[in-house]
């Protein structure tokens, strides 16, 4: 009888292993793991060009996480250490609606933290009832910067 409860008790062990390296395994597919060289970064079904594709820097990525609330899908990167600066972002933007079809949105100062501000965004209508949406928030610092999928439509300020 003990051999038996050993046995089942390794074989539960052995579950609960293999259980835990599945749920790691499937975390990093869904978060994504991103390199600073990647040329694009997916969101849904959106393969949009990076900051290293635009500029050609390599800036550590500190951060990143992704989230789906409401539909949205997004993906967040952050770069620390103050590598990033706001003239970066404001090219990067600048290229995406050069040379990728995004059109600009308007940057705003963050009313809670005006240390925080969004230097710019770019947004791009994929064609099917979703968009793309590129939002960079810059401080001394850190740069974060955030692409959202989801379903919306643009429409030009008037």
């Amino acid at each position: 009888m003990k051999t038996q409860k050993i046995y089942l008790e390794a074989v539960y062990e052995k579950k609960v292993i293999c259980s835990v390296f599945t749920a790691v395994i499937a975390a990093a597919m869904l978060c994504g793991c991103v390199k600073p060289d990647d040329k694009t970064i997916t969101v849904k079904d959106a393969a949009i060009p990076t900051l290293y594709s635009a500029l050609g820097d390599e800036w550590k990525i500190t951060g990143h996480a992704a989230a789906t609330e409401n539909g949205v899908t997004s993906k967040t990167l952050t770069y620390g250490d103050g590598d990033v600066s706001r003239e970066d972002v404001t090219e990067y933007i600048v290229d995406l609606c050069d040379n990728e079809g995004y059109t600009v949105i308007d940057g705003t100062e963050d009313a809670n933290d005006s240390s925080i501000e969004m230097i710019a965004g770019a947004a791009i209508d994929m064609g099917d009832g979703n968009i793309v949406i590129v939002s960079a928030d810059w401080t001394s610092s850190e740069t974060t910067i955030e692409y959202q999928y989801g379903k919306g439509t643009l429409t030009p300020y008037q």
